[in-house]
């Protein structure tokens, strides 16, 4: 044979060794990080894009009764997200990102809160019933002048994962509250504002933002202090 054949002989054989050793590249490389946790509470940081953002996301729930109509209603109406699973406490996001509902009232703690502002006088007494709803009983006095007193339920808002909501005080401290609120329309509503003042043993606080009093004024974030923890 001659030599030219021999060394072309050769060099095939080495090429499709090589070719034969080279392993395929999975489709999808994940980088483990055996320092870091692949998932946890609170991240809202890995949440994969949505294809077709005015596409309605897909709700499952565990069980109905711990979240009120509203706001069920809200995240179905949700665009952006492809699904919300809520498991007990635990709200997760694209089976991805992972929040906890506010804990700032515990369910089944009722709590009485109390304030004034020159001859006006405010009782709250909140209970809260599930993770995303409070029940509430409000009696507002102006001394010498009427009363007005109202109940019913407020709900925490669908979107209460995108950011927390804060207020600031007279000092310009600012809280991180949480908000559920009462609208029965668009000119009557009542918000209710939850937070923990550190100055004060972290003890509970409520701000609140009310019309439709009678002949009581409006209340709002701004024209009356915090409601503080009886």
């Amino acid at each position: 044979m001659r030599p030219q054949y021999i060394i072309l002989i050769f060099l095939t054989a080495v090429i499709v060794s090589s070719c034969g050793n080279e392993q395929p590249k999975s489709s999808q490389e994940t980088t483990m990080n055996p320092g870091k946790p692949q998932t946890e509470i609170h991240q809202q940081n890995s949440a994969n894009p949505v294809k077709n953002p005015d596409k309605k996301a897909v709700v499952v729930v565990k069980n109905e009764a711990d979240y009120s109509k509203a706001f069920l209603e809200g995240l179905r109406k949700s665009t952006g997200f492809r699904k919300f699973n809520l498991r007990d406490s635990l709200f997760i996001i694209n089976d991805q990102d992972t929040v906890l509902f506010p804990e700032s009232v515990k369910i089944g703690d009722e709590i009485q809160f109390t304030g004034r502002k020159d001859e006006l006088a405010i009782a709250l007494r909140v209970k809260r019933i599930n993770y995303t709803t409070v029940s509430y009983v409000l009696e507002m006095v102006e001394f010498g002048n009427t009363s007005h007193n109202q109940k019913g339920t407020a709900d925490l808002s669908s979107g209460f994962f995108l950011g927390s909501e804060s207020i600031q005080d007279d000092e310009g401290e600012l809280y991180f509250v949480d908000e559920y609120s009462d609208e029965k329309s668009e000119a009557c509503n009542f918000q209710i504002r939850i937070g923990r003042d550190e100055k004060r043993g972290n003890a509970l606080f409520v701000k609140i933002a009310k019309s439709c009093n009678g002949k009581i004024r409006n209340i709002n974030m701004d024209n009356f202090p915090m409601l503080l923890e009886k």
